[in-house]
């Protein structure tokens, strides 16, 4: 398992086909899923010396020989794993928040396109109304309406489609 007592676990490094660097799976050790893979370079593995500044380990200097990871540079690898991984869940988080954001305009203005139509519609129907009790003479036109409830072209434009139906 992982030097730090996670469930996870390095692969041996493997040659990355695009660049030629060396790169390392993580895996999870209970079912041996691959959960992400981190790329062995000098800035991510310096090399390690010890007190008297010897230098104890250090990555290849020859592309051919395949890196072979101490303790210290196990913990490094994680590190930088768990690195990238909080980067890409913030940058899945913020995703989601500008998404969700997104969402609550487009609903806000549906729902006022909505309103609108239902406001048109009902002052249609009212139209349609006190023009019925007019022809039938159960309202004195001379009665006060409201200013421009008749108002035909408005009504004709709004209540044609519904007659039809």
């Amino acid at each position: 398992a992982a030097c730090d007592g996670t469930d996870l676990e390095l692969s041996e490094p493997r040659k990355c086909a695009g660049t030629g660097n060396w790169v390392v799976d993580v895996k999870r050790v209970s079912d041996e899923r691959r959960m992400g893979e981190v790329i062995l370079t000098a800035e991510l593995l310096p090399p390690r010396t010890n007190a008297k500044g010897k230098v104890v380990w250090s990555l290849p200097a020859d592309k051919a020989v395949a890196p072979r990871l101490g303790l210290h540079e196990q913990r490094s690898v994680f590190a930088e794993y768990r690195r990238q991984r909080k980067e890409k869940k913030d940058a899945n988080r913020a995703m989601s928040q500008l998404r969700r954001r997104d969402d609550a305009k487009r609903e806000k203005a549906e729902r006022w396109a909505a309103r609108t139509l239902q406001s048109a519609v009902r002052g249609a129907l009212a139209r349609r109304r006190v023009r019925s009790l007019l022809a039938d003479g159960r309202v004195d036109s001379s009665a006060r309406l409201p200013a421009g409830i008749l108002d035909p072209i408005e009504t004709a434009a709004v209540l044609d489609p519904i007659e039809t139906a």
